[in-house]
Parts: structure tokens; sequence; C-alpha cells
């Protein structure tokens, strides 16, 4: 049988204890955090003890222990909860007694829960691996088909969890983007070969057309340059001239002369 403890929570700034608890020990701990887990814990605190904890921090101290059974480690919650009670400092929303020790849910709630797990296809991608498609918002024309999350994020500098939502939306939106999963469709234009997308090198230049350096990815390029990568994706796409005092191009793109005037690629399309 598991031993019960009180502990009490002690206001660093003037030593009052302005909260009581009740835990469970862990045999198996090797330090104090971990044998007193629950005296240490943050989560399922209401706001007023986060108020004090945020602002002074606290001490734990072990009341009492050697407590064998729910009905004792409650009845010594009460206690020492109305030995504090008349302080006006605890932040306990009860007189004590009334937290749940090792409850059990019943049978027929646990084969529920089973039922309704998923169980794991043997060779089943993740969620974030799958592949996916982006299409423009305001034509619904299709960009590009990416490998996983990640390159589309690194394409369209679009966060992640926004893709990630898009996908179980009615609307697939996310930004100027509408994406689909491979499965979900629609695909009503032929996919190119081109528009398998992977992350292409960019090269920085000065406002003469000089090339300063070259970067593997649009990331490391914001990274390094402390440029927004959203600014060097738009500058690379043809949507504004410069970014960060910079000009910015795909490597693969062959810099235009004066006179020409060279279209930008389709967004998407791997550049020539």
């Amino acid at each position: 049988m598991k031993e019960r403890y009180i502990y009490l929570h002690i206001n660093p700034s003037d030593g009052v204890c302005f909260y009581v608890g009740k835990g469970t020990a862990n045999p198996a701990g090797k330090t104090a955090d971990t044998v007193y887990h629950r005296a240490y814990a943050y989560v399922n605190r209401n706001s007023d003890w986060h108020k004090i904890v945020n602002a002074h921090g606290f001490i734990v101290e072990i009341a009492e222990g050697g407590i064998y059974t729910d009905e004792e480690a409650s009845e010594a919650e009460k206690r020492w909860v109305n030995e504090h009670w008349d302080s006006g400092r605890l932040v306990n929303r009860t007189r004590g007694g009334c937290g749940i020790s090792g409850y059990v849910f019943p049978r027929h709630i646990v084969e529920r829960l089973v039922a309704l797990r998923r169980p794991k296809i043997s060779g089943e991608h993740s969620h974030c691996s799958r592949p996916l498609y982006a299409y423009a918002a305001k034509t619904g024309k299709l960009i590009a088909r990416f490998v996983s999350h990640k390159a589309a994020c690194d394409s369209l500098c679009i966060n992640a969890i926004s893709i990630a939502k898009a996908l179980r939306r009615p609307s697939h939106h996310a930004a100027e983007y509408l994406f689909y999963a491979e499965d979900q469709g629609p695909q009503v234009e032929p996919v190119l070969e081109t528009s398998f997308y992977r992350p292409q090198p960019v090269c920085q230049l000065d406002k003469s057309g000089q090339v300063l350096r070259t970067f593997p990815t649009i990331k490391d390029a914001g990274v390094h340059s402390g440029t927004p990568a959203a600014s060097i994706s738009n500058c690379c796409w043809g949507k504004q001239k410069t970014a960060g005092g910079f000009r910015w191009r795909f490597a693969s793109v062959t810099a235009p002369s004066p006179s020409e005037s060279r279209p930008a690629p389709a967004r998407g399309a791997a550049p020539s």
C-alpha cells in the first residue's frame, strides 16, 4: 500500500503557509521532487496559487507522512487546512478532503475509451510526413506538391501548425493558400514533375546585382542575414524588390540583363 502525505506551500517572502495539499509518495524516487511529486508540481493549481508563485515562488514542507488510506489522508488534510484557515492567507478553495486520490475509472468507461482509440496501421506515415498539395487561394491553381509539412513550411514560410490546422478545416485555408492532403483532393490539375518541391539555394545581391553570398535555403538566409524569411521568399518569387536592404533570387535563376524583363517563375515550380 502506497504512503500518503500532507504538504504545505510556504511563501518565501514572509514564511506564511498559503496552500495545503495531499499526495501519494513515490518509493522509487531518488530526490525530494520525485518522491513527493505532487508537492512540487505546478499543474492543476488554481489561479490564486499561480499568482503567488509567479510573484514569490514557494517552499515545500512535508507536514505529515505515514498515512496509508485515503480516508486518513482526507482527515489529515482537513486538520491542517483548519489550522491555517484563520490566517486568511490560504488559497485552498475548500477546507480539505475534496481531492480524489488514485481514482479508478469504471470498467465500462475504460472499455469505451479503448474502443475509441484508433488502431495504428502497420507502416503508416505520421501526419506531418504525409505529402500534401498547395493551391493559390484566389485562383485555385496548383502551386506545388510537397513531400511533408516541413517542406511546405520552409518553402512558403508558413507556420507548420497553421498548415496542420488548414488540413482539418472545411475551408482548407491558411494565409494565401489552400492545403490538401493526398487523400483529400482536389487534384483538378496534373501534378508536374517540377512541382515536387525541394528547398532551393538563394543568392543575396547588392542593389547593383552583384552576388554577395549564397545560402542553401531561404530559412538559412533569414537566420544569417537577420532578414525575415517571408520577405526573402517574396523577393525570390517577384512579389517585392528588396528585403533587408538587399536583393534576393534563387541560385538557379539566371540574372537578367538590364535590357531584359524576365517574368518571375511560377510559384512552386523549380526555376530554370
